[in-house]
């Protein structure tokens, strides 16, 4: 019953049921009470209630201490970081978070492959990947879930992007595969890495020369695995292309997409406006018929990027026109 109002988002009946509860010793009902905080939001309360069953006798397993990262994770995302070497970091949680850990240690559940991966995950997003990688380094077993989460913390990390690819070069030599995520973190690196890079010119347009290649041979093996109808995927595939320059590869890229969101829509129209392709946007803004079958869940899907376009060129009366066009055909 603890678990129905948890997941019916009944917090107060369920917080009622709790304290009516005698047994304060089932570590069931504790996991229980804290996750349904946790995916509430509650990430302070769920903190505090982990604390209130370690001093009431009752033992954590793995289960809690994996909840209890993850009301980390919640609570990292709403504390203002504060400026440590050069890099922002969330202090308070941070704090938290290490004396969690070395009660998981205590009771030698941090190796445990699901608390370590919520632990690199925790550590990357309050801002200290340095504790991401040393969790990740040490763990004596990894799966594709632990090999990703640490892409994704490269990727989003903006001196270790460099990184993020190295690490997928790495996983796959030691015979794991990559899932969808992990080549969209392996993209995003690419596409960020092409936005510091000196360009080249070629037929007249810079081109990102180094991380195009790269970023063309990572979206051709996620085509072979087979993943060449992943929507996040592609739509990784199409902001690389852009951002590296290559504005033919992420238009047939788009082309090859069997479904598009507002996101590919918009991606593909900033990549073209980046680089002032008045032809090939006038291509895009006159498809009325394609944009409205492919792409019915928001009516104003292209507005912020069709605004960026009209103020930045001489004919945007006619471009506006011809994207209003488009809509309501």
């Amino acid at each position: 019953m603890l678990d129905m109002y948890t997941k019916c988002g009944s917090l107060v009946d369920a917080r009622r049921l709790f304290e009516r509860t005698f047994i304060r010793d089932d570590v069931v009902l504790w996991n229980t009470l804290i996750l349904g905080y946790v995916e509430s939001g509650e990430a302070q309360i769920a903190l505090t209630l982990f604390d209130r069953m370690t001093s009431e006798g009752c033992s954590p397993d793995a289960r809690t201490f994996m909840v209890a990262f993850k009301a980390c994770t919640c609570r990292s995302e709403k504390e203002e970081g504060k400026r440590v070497c050069g890099k922002t970091v969330k202090l308070e949680t941070m704090r938290k978070a290490m004396e969690i850990h070395s009660q998981a240690a205590k009771c030698g559940y941090d190796s445990d492959l699901f608390v370590a991966t919520t632990m690199i995950d925790m550590y990357a997003k309050s801002g200290s990947l340095k504790d991401a990688e040393k969790v990740f380094q040490e763990m004596k077993n990894r799966d594709v879930v632990a090999w990703t989460t640490m892409v994704l913390a490269y990727a989003e990390q903006d001196a270790s992007k460099h990184l993020a690819l190295e690490l997928l070069d790495r996983m796959q030599r030691e015979g794991c595969a990559p899932i969808s995520l992990t080549y969209v973190a392996a993209l995003k690196a690419c596409a960020s890495l092409a936005m510091e890079e000196e360009g080249e010119k070629i037929n007249g347009k810079v081109v990102k020369v180094l991380s195009l290649e790269r970023g063309a041979a990572i979206h051709s093996k996620a085509e072979e695995q087979g993943f060449d109808l992943d929507l996040l995927v592609m739509n990784a595939a199409v902001d690389m292309y852009s951002k590296c320059g290559s504005m033919v590869d992420a238009g047939k890229t788009f082309d090859r997409m069997v479904l598009r969101s507002v996101t590919s829509w918009n991606t593909l129209m900033m990549g073209v406006t980046a680089r002032l392709q008045i032809l090939e946007l006038l291509w895009l803004l006159s498809r009325p018929l394609r944009i409205c079958q492919r792409c019915k869940v928001d009516g104003n899907f292209t507005e912020k990027s069709a605004a960026t376009v009209t103020s930045s060129m001489r004919s945007s009366q006619i471009l506006w026109w011809m994207f209003t066009a488009s809509v309501e055909a």
